[in-house]
């Protein structure tokens, strides 16, 4: 995926994939993606997808909802952060080192 955000490209495709998480299959009205991703320039990003009842849902009009997906831009501090909450401990200490106590 492709968006420009704040002026800035953002582009799965060129970065370098992190790791993920996510919950169900895309046939559930729950189902949720998100993938972390770095930029060469050292930038990180969030690539999120949803259906209907996820927190990526798109209000559609007349209280319909559909399935959607974005891009959203992270610090250092935000990446980590989303990553000690989703990957496992050996993906987290190689993208950003042991973490002290």
């Amino acid at each position: 995926m492709k968006e420009i955000v704040n002026g800035r490209m953002f582009n799965t495709v060129n970065a370098i994939f992190v790791g993920s998480d996510g919950y169900s299959c895309s046939s559930d009205f729950q189902y949720w993606r998100e993938e972390l991703y770095q930029k060469r320039n050292g930038m990180y990003f969030l690539y999120g997808e949803g259906e209907p009842t996820s927190s990526y849902a798109l209000d559609t009009g007349l209280n319909d909802w559909a399935g959607g997906k974005t891009i959203l831009p992270m610090d250092a501090d935000e990446a980590k952060e989303w990553a000690a909450e989703h990957l496992d401990a050996d993906r987290f200490i190689e993208e950003f080192g042991e973490s002290g106590e």
